[in-house]
């Protein structure tokens, strides 16, 4: 006679553990989805790329403008308290801008020694989100990274392939 056994019939013991490793594939799965973009990338100046970006996504978001700066590559010869003042004065609203940052491809620009981190963004608008596709720049100074602000892709003649499944 052949045996069937159910989730709900397996024991505790068991039940936990395989949960777990179920958990754990679907989150390597995400990581290593998001990493892809970054292979490009020296495997050495990667991580603390992805760190400082995730910041610098952070940052705005929460419009957090005086650490931005310290994250920004081109200050616009602004002093901070003068980039500050300027951001502030746009009057976005709190929660308003930059929500979510997803990179699908990291391209290296050799003239100008710079990197592209191309991707699809939501932005929140008045209460509404939209997805857009978007590029952030990163540059490598004295081993560290710095950053654009983040910025939509105005396509022209071409539909943005980004939708709330992109994130």
């Amino acid at each position: 006679m052949k045996r069937t056994y159910s989730i709900r019939s397996l024991p505790h013991a068991l039940l936990t553990p395989l949960l777990v490793l179920v958990l754990l594939s679907l989150a390597n799965g995400h990581v290593k989805l998001q990493n892809e973009a970054f292979a490009p990338v020296p495997e050495s100046a990667r991580s603390r790329l992805i760190e400082r970006l995730n910041l610098s996504i952070e940052y705005q978001r929460t419009h957090q403008w005086d650490k931005l700066y310290d994250l920004l590559f081109d200050k616009g010869g602004k002093s901070r308290e003068s980039y500050v003042r300027k951001q502030r004065s746009k009057k976005i609203r709190l929660g308003d801008g930059l929500v979510e940052f997803a990179a699908r491809s990291v391209t290296y620009i050799d003239r100008e020694d710079i990197w592209a981190i191309a991707g699809c963004a939501r932005w929140r608008s008045r209460g509404r989100d939209e997805y857009h596709s978007s590029s952030i720049y990163a540059k490598l100074r004295d081993g560290e990274w710095y950053f654009s602000q983040a910025a939509i892709i105005i396509l022209c003649g071409d539909t943005d392939s980004c939708t709330g499944r992109d994130h």
